[in-house]
């Protein structure tokens, strides 16, 4: 929801956030729908490269790797969940 609330504020037009994930997740969640909705959709090729409109230039997604250990994961991810 913090996503959420940093695209509304005020003068939020200025604020590029790069979310990424599958084109074909269906979640059923308030919150990302309206990130869904109110997102510009860019398409990238196989490699991770897309072109960002707003300033014309080419970048390359690199996700980083997820700890394969569940425990380290559930950490993480409780960590996040608490900002």
């Amino acid at each position: 929801m913090q996503v959420v609330r940093l695209t509304r504020l005020p003068g939020a037009q200025h604020i590029s956030i790069v979310i990424a994930g599958a084109a074909d997740t269906v979640v059923d969640d308030t919150a990302f729908q309206i990130l869904f909705e109110q997102s510009q959709h860019l398409p990238t090729t196989d490699e991770g490269h897309f072109s960002d409109p707003w300033t014309g230039n080419d970048w390359t997604f690199t996700p980083e790797i997820l700890p394969a250990d569940a425990v380290l994961l559930q950490r993480v991810v409780s960590t996040l969940g608490a900002v």
